[in-house]
Order: C-alpha cells, then sequence, then structure tokens
C-alpha cells in the first residue's frame, strides 16, 4: 500500500507548478510565474520519466534494444533516429537508463518548445500533453518522441503556413518512429479541403462502417500492408490475441472530448480558416482510425498518433470566439484530470504503477 501512496504523491506532484502559475497570477509578475513553471515543470516532469526503474510495459524491451544493438540495426522497423540515440550512450559508456533519461529530457523539449506567442494558451498546451500522453510516453517512447518533433513542426506550419520547415521536421521524426510520415498527405494535400459542416455527418457515417467492417481481414486477403511492418502485426499470435474494447473506444472519446466538441461548432467562430480546415481534417483522421482499431488492434498506435490533435484543438478553440469555449475546455481538463487519477488508481496495462525508480534498482 505505502507503495502506491507514494506512487499518488509523485504523480500528482506534476500538477504542483500549473496550480502555482494560474493561482498566482495577481501576485507575481507573469516573467516570473513562467520562469519558476518551467524550471520546475520540467524538472519533475523529466525526473518521473528518465529515472523510472522497470515502469511502463515495454521497458524490458527498450532495455533489450541497448544490449542488443546490432539485432536490432538489422530488423526491419529500426528507427534510425532512436538507434543512434542508443548507440552514442553506449559509445559514451553509460548505463541504459541514459536511454529512458535522454528520450524522455528529448520529448518534454519538444513540447515545450511548441510555436506560441500567448504563454497562457502554451501552458494548457503542456497541460493537454500530461494528461492525454504523459503516460503513453513510458510505454511508447519512440512514438512519443517522435511525436512531439512532429507537433512542434506543425505548431510551426500554423504560425506561418511555411511548408518547408515543417516538412523537415515531420521528416526528422520519422527518424524515431515512422508513423508520423502519416501527417505528411494529411496536412499537405487533405488539409487544402475547405471543411464544411455537413462533413461531421460524413465522418459519423464512415466511423459506423469501419466499427462494423472487420479490416483486418481485407488487408490479410488482398495483402495491402505487404509493404510495412504493420504486415507482421496481422499475423502475428500475440497481436492478434488482443481485441479493443468497447471501454476503450469510450476512453478514446472521453479523453479526445475537446477534439468531438469541434464538430458542432461553426466555423464562423474561428478566424484562422486554414488552420481550421486542418485541423478538422485531423480530427476527422481521428474518429475514423478509433472505428479501424476496434477490429483491428495494432492500429491503436495510428489512434495515439492523430490524437496529437487534442493539443491543437485546445489551441484553436482558446483563440475563437465561442462564447462558451472556456466551459468545454473545463470539462475537457476535468475529464482528463479524471482519467488521469483513475489511470493512477487502477490502471495496471502500462505497468506505470506502482512507481519505482533507479533508486529501487538492486545491482
Amino acid at each position: 500500500m505505502d507503495g502506491y501512496i507514494s506512487t499518488y504523491i509523485i504523480y500528482n506532484l506534476i500538477f504542483l507548478p500549473f496550480l502555482f502559475y494560474f493561482m498566482t497570477a495577481k501576485t507575481y509578475p507573469k516573467t516570473i510565474r513562467s520562469y519558476i513553471f518551467y524550471v520546475s515543470s520540467f524538472i519533475i516532469l523529466i525526473a518521473i520519466s528518465g529515472l523510472r526503474y522497470r515502469v511502463g510495459a515495454d521497458y524490458e524491451n527498450y532495455v533489450w534494444i541497448f544490449h542488443n544493438l546490432d539485432e536490432y540495426q538489422s530488423g526491419y522497423s529500426v528507427e534510425w533516429g532512436y538507434y543512434f540515440i542508443n548507440q552514442i550512450i553506449k559509445y559514451l559508456q553509460l548505463d541504459e537508463q541514459f536511454v529512458f533519461f535522454v528520450v524522455g529530457f528529448l520529448t518534454l523539449f519538444f513540447i515545450y518548445s511548441y510555436k506560441e506567442s500567448n504563454l497562457n494558451v502554451k501552458i494548457l498546451v503542456i497541460l493537454t500533453y500530461v494528461l492525454v500522453f504523459y503516460f503513453s510516453s513510458f510505454t511508447q517512447i519512440k512514438q512519443l518522441l517522435a511525436m512531439c518533433v512532429a507537433v512542434y513542426g506543425v505548431s510551426e506550419y500554423f504560425s506561418d503556413f511555411k511548408k518547408f520547415k515543417c516538412l523537415s521536421w515531420l521528416l526528422i521524426s520519422s527518424l524515431f518512429h515512422s508513423s508520423t510520415l502519416l501527417l505528411i498527405p494529411a496536412i499537405f494535400l487533405l488539409g487544402y479541403i475547405k471543411y464544411k459542416a455537413y462533413y461531421s455527418l460524413l465522418v459519423f457515417l464512415i466511423f459506423v462502417f469501419f466499427f462494423s467492417f472487420d479490416l483486418r481481414d481485407f488487408f490479410v486477403k488482398f495483402d495491402i500492408l505487404s509493404f510495412s511492418k504493420f504486415n507482421s502485426y496481422l499475423y502475428s499470435e500475440h497481436y492478434n490475441g488482443l481485441h479493443m474494447t468497447i471501454s476503450n473506444i469510450v476512453r478514446y472519446f472521453i479523453k479526445s472530448f475537446i477534439v468531438f466538441s469541434l464538430f458542432f461548432l461553426d466555423r464562423k467562430y474561428f478566424k484562422d480558416i486554414k488552420w481550421y480546415n486542418t485541423l478538422m481534417i485531423l480530427n476527422s483522421l481521428l474518429v475514423v482510425s478509433i472505428a479501424i482499431s476496434f477490429n483491428f488492434y495494432i492500429f491503436h498506435r495510428v489512434v495515439l498518433l492523430f490524437m496529437l490533435s487534442n493539443i491543437f484543438s485546445v489551441n484553436l478553440l482558446l483563440k475563437s470566439s465561442y462564447k462558451y469555449k472556456n466551459l468545454i475546455l473545463f470539462f475537457y481538463f476535468l475529464l482528463n484530470f479524471m482519467m488521469y487519477e483513475y489511470f493512477v488508481f487502477f490502471e495496471t496495462y502500462n505497468d506505470a504503477a506502482p512507481y519505482q525508480s533507479i533508486l529501487d534498482r538492486n545491482y
């Protein structure tokens, strides 16, 4: 029991810098508050992430990769950015724990570098990352690093709509996890679609179709994924034995409450129509990927990727003229805080509780 009490305290220390920043708005100048927030929150987050020991379902897999880099390099699905991080750490004759620290540091660095001039908005973006993605970074460390690099690149794109800079960052992000390549056509091709209100109904119908259709059998029959590493998952006994449940789908909808809220808001509330159009495409892809994942479990990795639209949805809604935007944001953060606390208390899938650090390691 003591382990779970300490775990609860550790995981909730994360919120103290956020409380300090917003509760001292009338006490300290914004410059001082922001400095204290950035330093304290970053230190807490990197300490928990980087010093964890055997916390996260794939922890042992990453340790194995560190000690078997040659075998990992020869594999079909090697991510070269992650490979070279491990290679540099081994060259410096450092412990495998530095992999978690360095990857955690880079992940946080890019999310903290999010391109946004309004400090309050940026801090709520960081809070969104903590509530929605932080625990996932304990398990899917390569994908979360890739996603945060991509988030930074896309935030650059939304600030000035310069394609080359964004494309460069998306390509760099794919060195850590190739899934982020899906954002290139989503942003630069589909993003030019002018999103209409009735498209939301179309997205709903597509959701129902894929939710009812076993896409895995379709992929197997026509050998569509033969060119990608997803093909190996089609014949994996492990992944074929895993199934998405209705409760998992409901959880996705709760965690992405703000994304689904935008489907019911008129585009007149948003000044930057180009940003709105692109984001609604990303939101639509999230909805469709959730439906596909119900019958094709491994597609939950694609769901995780498109869930980054939560971050941009928070940003866009905060800049909108919608009268009740603060109410939506209140419920969104409340629901995700409840999900966060539920995870700390009850969830065991990602092995994030009880928390233990390298200080508990027996050499």
